[in-house]
């Protein structure tokens, strides 16, 4: 090591401390084992990490700041380590290590909610369908993994935005509950029969937009029923996260119907948020829109309960 880089580890250390020192380190180290799940390469490798609330408990002024600091009780999200305690600094003005901190309205909203529909979920949702799909009142729009926390609200906010919807999860469970509960107009279980084959009898006349969570034979699907000039929002491919699926094969139809297919990633969009707020949280208030939420207490059940997100049931596949 040369006297420079020495010397510069010891400012750091000295500057930010031993914890985080270690994690800048790891961001600049590549990569040099081969590992088949990128999940697993930041679990092992590094704490995990995930949008998350808390309540400020108490400000300590360390030094002058030229924006004004959080309040004692005030609720606010972050992108932050799964930890029961979250220390924040202001050092000359500069929040370090994270810009993301977020006062949120506990009044018009629990606070729970900014981690789902009011929260990047919702948002990703948001931002695909108007944004990206461009969706307009009175389409048809055919959401794949409709009742995961993006796919769901995806489908509340089509709805209300005058839109036929049509959804696929993959029991007859959720079924019950995106007709039921969010009054989808069109659920199937993707594993009973082809998807084609729901499409055609939910839209005999094609669909306009495809929100595609999956991938895969559903993408593929997708693509036979929409309409010319149609328009794809790829969020996500859930179906071949753990293991390679097949298709789409028809890729080539992308032409000939003059589609549009855009990838994103939410993250691209924050600066849309305040716009966001505005259109969801009277949607939310009225009634209009749920947040649907699964409740499970404590940081050693959150590995597990992440993970189950990306695993399908005992006994069948995701496609």
């Amino acid at each position: 090591m040369s006297r420079f880089a020495l010397l510069f580890k010891i400012l750091m250390k000295a500057l930010v401390g031993e914890r985080f020192w270690n994690r800048f380190k790891w961001k600049l180290r590549p990569f040099h084992q081969p590992c088949e799940n990128r999940l697993e390469i930041g679990i092992h490798n590094a704490e995990a990490r995930g949008a998350g609330m808390a309540v400020v408990q108490e400000t300590i002024p360390i030094c002058e700041v030229k924006q004004p600091g959080t309040k004692p009780l005030e609720s606010f999200s972050d992108a932050t380590a799964w930890e029961t305690v979250v220390r924040r600094r202001s050092i000359l003005g500069w929040k370090w290590p994270t810009a993301n901190l977020q006062i949120v309205d506990t009044t018009v909203a629990p606070a729970s909610a900014y981690l789902g529909i009011l929260g990047v979920t919702g948002l990703t949702a948001w931002v695909g369908l108007s944004h990206i799909a461009g969706l307009k009142i009175g389409e048809t729009i055919f959401v794949s993994g409709g009742a995961g926390g993006v796919g769901n609200a995806a489908c509340q906010l089509a709805r209300i935005h005058g839109c036929r919807v049509i959804a696929s999860p993959g029991s007859e469970e959720i079924v019950s509950f995106l007709r039921n509960e969010l009054k989808i107009e069109y659920a199937f279980n993707y594993r009973d029969g082809k998807p084609l084959e729901h499409l055609k009898r939910a839209a005999p006349d094609g669909i306009h937009v495809y929100f595609d969570n999956t991938g895969g034979p559903q993408l593929e699907s997708a693509l036979s029923a929409l309409r010319n000039y149609g328009r794809i929002a790829m969020c996500g491919g859930i179906a071949g996260y753990n293991t390679p699926v097949p298709g789409p094969r028809n890729l080539t139809i992308v032409i000939g119907k003059r589609l549009r297919v855009e990838g994103f990633t939410v993250s691209d969009h924050f600066r849309e948020v305040p716009a966001f707020l505005e259109e969801v949280i009277p949607a939310l208030k009225s009634g209009k829109i749920i947040n649907h939420e699964t409740v499970v207490e404590g940081l050693d059940a959150a590995l597990v309960t992440i993970l189950d997100l990306f695993t399908p049931a005992p006994g069948t596949s995701e496609r």
